[in-house]
């Protein structure tokens, strides 16, 4: 009988074995949000915990992808996206910036070295690939929120609400948007 952790690894699998590395990303994401605790199995003893096995499988599937396709810039962010998942910045950082030398424009790996800049305190470096984004797209909304972010991190509580506000106007509805605005009002 298949168990949910089984379930979840065969679909990462699956994921990355038909190159939808970035839809591997967004499981990963949603399976960690579905199951914060993990899930508690009786043979919990022979599978390790929950992250442990998923961090595994997404590990060892994007490496053996990265044997076949070195110069993938969407797999190789993916990759950095995860390094950057479970802290391991500077793994982070030099798989992300590889995937920015093959494609300097790359969104999602600008917007995740931003994110990890301004996780390890570099703000200013961190606000300067937001800039970045702005460039290439004045109203690329995840761009505002870590600009906002910094900027609220940095004490520039009247700037921090001035992005934030700009990107609720853009997406209303835009979820990362609400939470830190709400994140910003709670404090």
């Amino acid at each position: 009988m298949e168990n949910e952790l089984d379930e979840v690894l065969e679909k990462i699998d699956n994921l990355i074995g038909s190159g939808r590395y970035m839809d591997c990303t967004v499981f990963l994401e949603k399976s960690l949000k579905k199951y914060p605790e993990g899930i508690n199995f009786p043979e919990a003893d022979k599978i390790g915990d929950f992250n442990f096995a998923i961090n595994s499988k997404v590990l060892s599937g994007y490496k053996k992808a990265l044997e076949t396709d070195p110069k993938n810039p969407v797999l190789l962010a993916c990759l950095g996206h995860f390094y950057q998942r479970i802290t391991d910045y500077n793994k982070a950082i030099v798989l992300i910036d590889k995937a920015l030398e093959i494609d300097a424009d790359y969104m999602f790996a600008l917007e995740n070295k931003a994110q990890i800049l301004h996780q390890m305190g570099r703000y200013e470096d961190a606000v300067d690939v937001c800039y970045r984004m702005l460039k290439i797209d004045s109203k690329y909304v995840p761009a505002l929120v870590e600009t906002a972010s910094i900027s609220y991190d940095l004490k520039d509580y009247d700037m921090a609400f001035k992005l934030i506000d700009k990107a609720l106007r853009i997406e209303p509805h835009n979820n990362d948007a609400i939470d830190a605005r709400n994140e910003f009002m709670h404090d």
